[in-house]
């Protein structure tokens, strides 16, 4: 299995306010730049001692490397996004791969990954909701995101009831919606409303992290 994998460096501080994981609240981005000259002075000025001050509060604000991992997992999709922040881990899952294979779960065994925060699923269709059943058994999940959309595949019902059966908290995103993960932010843009179209209704979202966004359509481009 070849799998894509982009690692992105940031340099420059961002605040975000990290009260619950999943905070439904816009992230505050704070910029800040410093500049403290050396000063031919037996003691700092207070300045001076303040410039020091913000500089390590940049330091310590500084985004962490984001690893996002594009599964090759054939006509399905699978994606996979890695950070830290504030010495916290964070895992995220967009899509699950194809219903007649494991190939997501054995990568992300490889990845010695044990939890993960958040799996949204684009939308019930048996390539992009597919392993999640197998997911939800061998991983702990903490939240996992739906369309609102359903089907009568097996491959459908038993990923629902593994999610039932699961502690993991449930939601069904709509268009507006936007959510701080660490210092990732999620801008739910589509859908607004379900048409029971299941392409069409697929859960399209902008990820931002820094000056970085990804944008993820599900197969909302797509007709039924």
């Amino acid at each position: 299995m070849t799998t894509f994998v982009a690692v992105f460096l940031f340099g420059c501080g961002q605040s975000v306010d990290q009260g619950n994981a999943l905070d439904n609240t816009p992230s505050q981005n704070s910029l800040t730049e410093t500049s403290t000259e050396e000063q031919d002075t037996e003691e700092p000025d207070a300045h001076q001692e303040a410039s020091e001050e913000e500089s390590a509060s940049n330091v310590s604000d500084a985004l962490s490397e984001l690893h996002v991992h594009f599964m090759d997992v054939g006509q399905a999709d699978a994606t996979l996004f890695q950070y830290a922040d504030n010495g916290e881990d964070y895992t995220i899952l967009f899509d699950a791969g194809d219903w007649n294979k494991s190939d997501v779960v054995h990568y992300l065994s490889s990845e010695n990954i044990d939890t993960i925060d958040l799996i949204i699923i684009s939308h019930p269709h048996a390539d992009h909701i597919g392993q999640l059943d197998q997911i939800m058994t061998q991983f702990e999940v903490d939240e996992v995101w739906m369309s609102g959309n359903t089907t009568s595949s097996s491959t459908f019902q038993h990923a629902l009831e593994s999610v039932l059966a699961s502690d993991a908290n449930y939601y069904e995103p709509q268009s507006g919606d936007t959510f701080d993960i660490g210092s990732l932010e999620i801008e739910v843009l589509h859908p607004e409303k379900l048409t029971g179209k299941l392409n069409e209704d697929s859960i399209s979202a902008r990820m931002t992290y820094g000056d970085i966004s990804f944008l993820f359509t599900g197969d909302a481009l797509q007709n039924d």
